[in-house]
């Protein structure tokens, strides 16, 4: 009966405001809240320590999930020059703060690969540093940034739709600046993630498009919130429809999902992958789930999502990888 009650108040909430959904699906953390008590929380994977004026710990030490590391396997330090970039927002409302991790080149292939990765809604990037020392780890290069509100980047509020979208537009642009091949460029889009990541797919050239554990529409994120199911018109002005989008994206896609995942359903995955216009491949990760918190895909097991990765490239965008030359 609560919960019954809680979804009516949440429908009546939204009948009233007639809010665009779009707009308030963000669960930002910018570094302006960062303090003891969030460095201290009791869940260690959620803990933020990095305030306004410090520099992200990108080789925290971490205690790896069980399972995540073969035996005898260990997750490389960042040894390489990491470049901050400070980018004012089309609007001129504010700053993007992105990050470019270059590859150790020890692996010829991805020596030039460059992921930009557009993370999960929780937090901020440091969050996801764990996710940065995998990709350093196999050999690519990797753009990363804060979204507007979140960790360092201003202003201190929500995107709206349009201010999110033209921020990755953005990223984008960076990106093809600081890549050593803008040829073999990836967008790589985790959950949230997923909004700016087919964004880029759409609006500009790139090698592959990958989606890990990403919504297709807002009516998807409404329903997982609340249990109440909406179509996708009805609070949302369609700006992060990914299935539409994906329907004009000719670009290789790989969408992989956990089929444990509690926060969007397998059967959202494979709405994305059914929509993708280009060639595509899809993986199906066994007794895995969603949050990097509680242990999503990379966490279940790091050789094999690598392996993954790898045999999408090779398979259906060797032209992100480059060819030792004998």
């Amino acid at each position: 009966m609560k919960n019954t009650c809680l979804q009516m108040a949440l429908m009546m909430t939204l009948l009233v405001s007639c809010a665009d959904l779009d707009a308030n699906i963000h669960n930002r953390r910018h570094c302006t809240v960062v303090n003891e008590d969030t460095c201290n929380d009791k869940f260690y994977w959620d803990r933020l320590c990095t305030q306004c004026d410090d520099t992200y710990e990108f080789n925290r030490e971490y205690e790896w999930f069980e399972g995540m590391l073969k035996e005898g396997e260990s997750v490389r330090d960042i040894l390489t020059i990491i470049s901050e970039s400070q980018i004012p927002t089309e609007d001129g409302k504010g700053t993007l703060f992105a990050y470019f991790i270059p590859s150790h080149g020890e692996n010829a292939t991805l020596a030039h690969t460059t992921i930009v990765y557009n993370n999960g809604n929780f937090a901020n990037i440091e969050h996801y540093i764990p996710r940065m020392r995998f990709f350093h780890h196999e050999g690519y290069n990797q753009v990363v940034w804060d979204y507007r509100g979140y960790g360092k980047s201003l202003p201190d509020t929500e995107p709206t739709p349009d201010e999110f979208l033209s921020d990755a537009g953005l990223i984008w642009d960076y990106a093809k600046g600081v890549a050593p091949d803008a040829t073999k460029m990836i967008s790589y889009g985790y959950s949230l993630g997923g909004v700016p990541a087919v964004e880029m797919a759409l609006t500009n050239e790139q090698c592959a498009l990958m989606l890990e554990a990403v919504f297709p529409s807002i009516a998807l994120v409404t329903e997982s919130a609340s249990t109440l199911t909406f179509g996708e018109g009805f609070f949302s002005a369609g700006k992060y429809d990914n299935v539409a989008k994906l329907k004009k994206v000719t670009q290789p896609t790989f969408v992989f999902h956990g089929d444990a995942d509690v926060k969007f359903h397998i059967s959202a995955s494979v709405e994305l992958y059914e929509a993708a216009a280009g060639p595509k491949d899809f993986w199906t990760v066994p007794d895995t789930g969603h949050s990097l918190s509680t242990g999503g895909i990379p966490e279940a097991g790091l050789t094999e999502y690598m392996s993954q990765l790898r045999a999408f490239l090779d398979n259906y965008a060797p032209d992100c990888l480059t060819v030792p030359t004998l």
